[in-house]
């Protein structure tokens, strides 16, 4: 009998994501069916919202969360493998008209973020640290954030780059010269 795991992830493409026709695909997709296919399990793949997500993982209803940043308050929660899959960083997206050079340029700026996302949480640390007041505009997911700078519901979004690199041509969007939160996730 093989063991069943129950793994969740976000829409996040190209890291993981739903297919039109309803399965999930992307690159931590695609290494966790091949580790599943060397270990013999069962992968029962669970879409959601992060902050859902992440809470299913704290009450053990799924196994494992897929493209999960390393941070230090997570380390004290979960196991993460001694080496990670894939290094990244913070960026504010935003129209190619705008301009942001510096994070005190965003002083009461409209920002798409996600609850519990680590580039949410570090972008609010960030402005916070520097006493830069911006507005949260909270959305399920990096398209939506994505989608509505595009829209100028709000004036950027705290995404990780790849997101920015996927969606950014299609909706206009650029990055701006705001940067943090170098990130090691797995």
């Amino acid at each position: 009998a093989s063991l069943t795991v129950r793994v969740g992830y976000e829409e996040n493409p190209p890291m993981a994501f739903t297919t039109s026709s309803g399965r999930a695909d992307g690159f931590y997709v695609e290494l966790i069916g091949s580790i599943a296919e060397d270990e013999g399990w069962e992968l029962e793949l669970v879409p959601g919202e992060w902050a859902r997500l992440m809470q299913m993982l704290e009450e053990g209803t799924i196994d494992l969360l897929l493209s999960t940043a390393v941070s230090p308050s997570r380390r004290e929660l979960f196991l993460f493998p001694e080496t990670s899959v894939y290094s990244g960083w913070s960026i504010l997206a935003v129209k190619r008209s705008e301009r942001f050079s510096a994070v005190a340029d965003l002083e009461g700026a409209r920002i798409a973020m996600i609850h519990d996302d680590i580039h949410s949480i570090t972008f609010l640390d960030l402005v916070n640290r520097l006493g830069v007041s911006v507005e949260p505009v909270w959305v399920p997911n990096f398209q939506s954030a994505m989608e509505s700078v595009a829209r100028g519901d709000a004036d950027g979004a705290a995404v990780p780059w790849h997101t920015l690199a996927y969606f950014g041509s299609q909706l206009n969007l650029q990055g701006s010269s705001v940067v943090w939160n170098p990130v090691q996730t797995s």
